[in-house]
């Protein structure tokens, strides 16, 4: 049969799809809440604007079998400005993809529509995606088919955990001077007190728990600020005024449809730790982590990213996000590497774009020495 693509471009014609969004969302394999309608609601609200919304719609007759969330903005480069379209994640999370369990037929479709409208961009970026992925593939054959050329680049390198089934067997598998360091850890905070963590993870308004539990989100933003990222500006941590509204409004969401997940550590009833993010299917993100800094050599930090792990696989979770960068401290708790990849195509008759497309292919082609030295 053949696929009918539609294109929306308006958030109010969006939300009569909320529904049919989030269940494919359900559907999809290796989703994060990023990739649910009421995500990209909540993003769009605080940074629309230099934007404009291309969410296509992929149905099979009068079904609806995909949906390919894409933005349209304007960016700045050394030669310019000029036009992407491209996924709305802006490294809020480590990877994104179209919302369907068929990405095949969804891709090919909406690249299909794509290639046929005119052309209103001048780089199509799929970004943010996961080389392992079946839609990744789906991509790469999709833009072979209509002759669109992609440069591939690595944008980040994400560090996840494959969770097994017990605590156990994932203490096993760390070494030894790792559990021996595990051990000291608890030791030197219980000499303080007594620990007490605590996880909040309601399951959502269709279960009839969906409180927000703001007291738990406001421990987390103090924390933050007392923290040593607290005094920075750069929109690492929720306390950050740059960040704080839209953090809040995603929250609100993530509540909602049961994908926040909030955890504290606390010593003799006081908060002393925090790791925040979101968790949808199976698939746990970690957004944001703290500590008092008062308490940084006592090991509290890494007692809370444990506790939070073992929280993770006690919850039947498949998959732990410690999103990228930091690889360094992380690689006591990952147990594999992913790139976040990039694939770019550059239009043909966009000639700043086309510069952009014929230095890659340059840097592809020769020698990595011969092109360090141009």
């Amino acid at each position: 049969m053949t696929l009918f693509v539609e294109k929306l471009s308006d958030l109010g014609e969006l939300r009569l799809h909320r529904d049919a969004w989030n269940r494919l969302a359900r559907e999809t394999a290796s989703a994060q809440f990023f990739q649910t309608f009421d995500w990209f609601e909540a993003y769009w609200q605080h940074y629309a604007d230099g934007q404009s919304i291309h969410v296509l719609m992929v149905r099979d007759d009068a079904d609806l079998i995909g949906i390919v969330p894409l933005v349209l903005r304007t960016e700045t480069r050394r030669l310019g400005r000029l036009r992407v379209l491209t996924y709305p994640l802006d490294d809020w999370g480590s990877f994104y993809g179209p919302v369907s369990s068929d990405p095949e037929r969804t891709v090919q479709a909406a690249l299909g529509f794509i290639h046929q409208q005119p052309k209103n961009w001048d780089i199509l970026s799929w970004r943010w995606i996961d080389n392992q992925h079946a839609a990744t593939q789906s991509i790469n054959d999709a833009m072979c088919m209509y002759g669109m050329r992609g440069f591939p680049s690595v944008r980040e390198t994400a560090a996840l955990i494959d969770l097994p089934g017990s605590w156990e067997d994932y203490v096993a598998s760390r070494t030894g001077k790792f559990r021996n360091n595990m051990r000291r850890w608890e030791r030197r905070v219980k000499e303080s007190g007594s620990l007490r963590y605590l996880k909040h993870r309601p399951r959502g308004e269709s279960h009839d728990d969906a409180d927000p539990r703001w007291d738990l989100y406001d421990t987390c933003e103090q924390l933050a600020a007392r923290s040593w990222q607290g005094s920075s500006d750069s929109g690492t941590t929720l306390s950050h005024s740059s960040i704080r509204p839209y953090l809040r409004d995603a929250h609100a969401a993530a509540v909602r449809i049961g994908a926040a997940d909030l955890n504290l550590l606390y010593l003799d009833d006081q908060p002393i730790a925090f790791e925040y993010g979101y968790w949808w299917q199976g698939y746990k993100y970690s957004l944001r982590f703290g500590f008092d800094s008062g308490l940084s050599q006592s090991g509290v930090g890494n007692l809370m990213w444990l506790e939070t792990i073992k929280a993770s696989i006690e919850a039947n979770d498949h998959t732990f996000d410690m999103g990228p960068g930091s690889l360094d401290y992380k690689r006591h708790y990952y147990t594999r590497l992913c790139d976040c990849q990039t694939i770019d195509h550059y239009r043909r008759f966009a000639p700043k774009a086309q510069a952009i497309a014929l230095k890659n292919l340059i840097s592809q082609l020769l020698p990595a020495s011969v092109a360090q030295s141009h």
